[in-house]
């Protein structure tokens, strides 16, 4: 469940129930990646790609229940699907469902496994689906006319850009960056670290307030960086207070699509790269704001390098207690922005 990619809405109106349902067809037909399942062939993990066909959105009413006592209900319902691994060899690899609560109110809870897409993937889909709604409603029978590269072509020039041993260049800038990182985080724990890691973990949630965020941002332009730099700059430094140590390594999703002919298709593009920053002596955060701006700038530039094979040449002596390359991580993701015409469209807090 830690890889299911989930989000929930409220709807409040009369939903179109058909125009949902063929929005969804629409979608699935056009993205070969949320039409993949996964086999072993030969020994090897192979993408299989099945063939357009109806997709299902399971549906459950609670109309019959008092208000407080479907508000519960769906709401283990919603735990359920969220929390509900896939079984990567079983098609499909993502679940819809309608939760009728009122009859003008309904839940709409969409889950997507990550190895299919991605979140710049959830973009898309929350434009698209919005889109074909939309045009349903308005009896537009044009669909989407933007072009879409089939996912399949880009595992294609990766395993091209390897084959041909163009990658050079990538591994020489990440050796260079890395150089004189240690590559563990050490911090101050409560328990021993098992001699292996493990997923087990908790969620720890808290509210930024308000005018904080707004400071960050005003503070971002001040300084001239985007708020997702400042505030990996700021986790750096509570690193550094934290683990007492100066080379700090975060791990940062990017997008990987920097060719035009990837922007519109969905898919797991998405590479983990590591973002070294020394922070010795006594600097000021402009300082360190400095190193992660140009540390950000340089792993955008060079961020085609697969993980795998960065690990591969990077030799970090392993040890099975700790993640490669670093122990922490730092991403910045907002809700699935859904638009749906002539409804309240509300995206809700997951729990897991």
């Amino acid at each position: 469940p830690a890889y299911n990619i989930a989000s929930v809405f409220r709807i409040t109106g009369e939903l179109d129930r058909e125009a949902l349902q063929c929005s969804l067809n629409d979608i699935v037909r056009r993205h070969e990646s949320l039409r993949t399942f996964f086999r072993l062939v030969n020994g090897d993990v192979a993408g299989i790609i099945s063939g357009p066909a109806p997709v299902e959105i399971a549906e459950t009413d609670l109309t019959d229940r008092a208000g407080e006592k479907a508000g519960k209900e769906a709401e283990s319902i919603i735990s359920d699907l969220v929390n509900r691994p896939f079984k990567l060899d079983e098609y499909p690899l993502y679940r819809n469902s309608l939760i009728r609560v009122s009859s003008g109110e309904h839940y709409l809870v969409l889950v997507v496994h990550h190895i299919i897409i991605d979140m710049e993937s959830h973009d898309i889909l929350s434009r698209e689906l919005s889109l074909l709604y939309n045009n349903s409603r308005n009896k537009d029978g044009n669909g989407i006319s933007l072009p879409v590269t089939r996912y399949s072509d880009f595992s294609i020039v990766q395993k091209k850009l390897i084959e041909e041993n163009r990658y050079a260049s990538l591994v020489e800038y990440w050796k260079k960056a890395l150089a004189g990182q240690s590559g563990y985080l050490n911090l101050p724990l409560d328990h021993p670290r098992p001699p292996v890691d493990t997923e087990h973990g908790d969620m720890l949630r808290m509210d930024i307030p308000d005018e904080v965020v707004s400071g960050m941002e005003a503070l971002s332009r001040t300084l001239n960086v985007n708020l997702f730099t400042l505030m990996l700059a700021a986790y750096v430094v509570i690193l550094n207070r934290f683990s007492g140590q100066s080379d700090i390594t975060v791990g940062v999703p990017l997008t990987n699509r920097r060719e035009d002919e990837w922007k519109n298709t969905m898919g797991c593009f998405v590479n983990i790269v590591p973002i070294a920053v020394d922070v010795a002596g006594d600097r000021e955060f402009r300082d360190v704001l400095g190193d992660v701006r140009r540390a950000m700038l340089g792993a955008h530039r060079n961020q085609e390098l697969p993980f795998r094979m960065l690990m591969q040449e990077i030799k970090q002596k392993r040890d099975p207690a700790y993640n490669p390359l670093f122990q922490a991580g730092f991403t910045l993701e907002h809700p699935m922005d859904l638009r749906l015409q002539g409804l309240e469209v509300e995206p809700l807090k997951i729990r897991r």
